[in-house]
């Protein structure tokens, strides 16, 4: 019997990972903006930006699936990267995002309060703020978590390839001076990532 294969990449982050790139700001030929608009039927995507629900199974990586609409985000590279150096094979793009986000436990997200922060398990204090502290680090397992399921129902062997994390500026504020600095939080959500899968 032959194994169908799926090879998955994950995004996380902030506003660079949720995707705030305008659509109407591509300078690419017309047919590479038609390549981009139809997308990448070997590169799936599943994921959430900022507030948006929870993006549906099997999706084409195609422009628009960043934070609005007419926006998008560093899934559209991987998949013209993905189809071009492996087209002959499945892969999918999870994802979880939101502008502003900390991986600190007393900072939530300056896009929403209630998106919480991506605080890794291992730097969870006493004093956490009760259902903000990690909240999105869990909601994006829970995303991968689904998803490797739903594949694994499909046939597929499952094959977690990388991560790619992109922050951004909120994490320059200095609130990490008296909490072991940025690199430390890093490092842990590196671990617990690798730890969870």
């Amino acid at each position: 019997m032959i194994t169908k294969e799926i090879d998955v990449y994950f995004i996380a982050g902030q506003s660079n990972a949720a995707g705030y790139s305008q659509v109407g700001y591509l300078t690419c030929s017309e047919e590479q903006k038609t390549e981009y608009m139809t997308g990448y039927s070997n590169v799936w995507y599943r994921g959430k930006a900022d507030n948006n629900e929870v993006v549906e199974y099997d999706t084409v990586t195609k422009l628009g699936q960043g934070r609005y609409s007419g926006e998008f985000g560093p899934e559209l590279g991987m998949a013209e990267y993905l189809t071009e150096k492996s087209p002959d094979r499945q892969s999918v793009i999870l994802k979880r995002a939101v502008g502003g986000s900390y991986l600190i436990d007393n900072q939530t997200s300056s896009v929403s309060l209630a998106s919480g922060n991506w605080c890794p398990p291992s730097k969870r204090t006493a004093s956490a703020k009760q259902n903000l502290t990690g909240k999105i680090y869990d909601e994006f397992v829970t995303i991968v978590e689904e998803s490797v399921a739903y594949y694994k129902t499909q046939g597929y062997e499952v094959n977690l390839c990388g991560t790619f994390w992109m922050q951004g500026e909120a994490e320059a504020d200095g609130s990490y001076k008296q909490l072991g600095g940025y690199d430390t939080h890093l490092k842990a959500l590196i671990s617990d990532l690798r730890n969870d899968y």
